[in-house]
């Protein structure tokens, strides 16, 4: 079985391929694959969806108090990149009922849950300030900067604030889905189970297990 180390690398290493091949794509031909409702958006919206569900599965299963907080937090994070990115308004008849709700959802339902997340993330911090450090800046925990500095760049782009050469369309695109490649790999990943040492009368050396997570 491949390591945690192994693990990170081989998908790092996947990541790294898949935008070398991006590179050497004939985009002048393919426009229409990183325009709106393209192809990289729905790419981007399948890799929400995937960490969205991982990180409830995990808020869900987790031991401890302070690992259900953060991936519920993280899980309510991914819903809302989730419907930015979905677009529901978009197909919704404008004047009916349903389009009326989307107006509770944007301007009621999601703040809320934007408060709530920030609850969950102050709550990890007073419960265990290194344990949230450790999983936001070190080993896996320091592609949530790198994700956060993407998806930056990619706003920027989009807001004509940042200018680049060829089609920044394109840019904009792949920039958001290195990013939430990255958010799903460190939700996959991130905050695993300490090993503690125990060492028991009569044996030698010592047996590691797995600690709460």
């Amino acid at each position: 079985m491949l390591s945690r180390t192994a693990v990170i690398t081989l998908s790092l290493l996947g990541l790294l391929l898949l935008n070398v091949w991006l590179a050497r794509l004939p985009w002048a031909s393919l426009s229409a694959v990183y325009q709106e409702n393209g192809l990289l958006e729905h790419g981007q919206l399948a890799l929400a969806v995937l960490a969205a569900l991982l990180a409830a599965g995990r808020a869900v299963r987790s031991e401890s108090d302070f690992g259900r907080r953060l991936f519920a937090a993280l899980a309510l994070a991914f819903l809302a990149i989730v419907y930015r990115e979905a677009d529901f308004r978009a197909c919704i008849a404008p004047g009916s009922l349903m389009h009326q709700l989307s107006y509770l959802l944007k301007y009621a339902i999601f703040p809320a849950c934007y408060g709530y997340l920030l609850f969950l993330l102050l709550h990890c911090l007073r419960a265990d300030p290194p344990r949230l450090l450790r999983f936001l800046f070190a080993d896996i925990g320091v592609l949530l900067p790198l994700a956060t500095a993407l998806v930056l760049c990619a706003a920027a782009l989009d807001k004509s604030l940042l200018d680049v050469p060829g089609p920044g369309r394109l840019v904009e695109e792949v920039l958001e889905l290195n990013a939430y490649a990255l958010l799903l790999l460190l939700v996959a990943l991130g905050e695993r189970r300490p090993t503690v040492t125990a060492a028991g009368p009569g044996v030698a050396g010592s047996a590691r297990f797995p600690g709460p997570p």
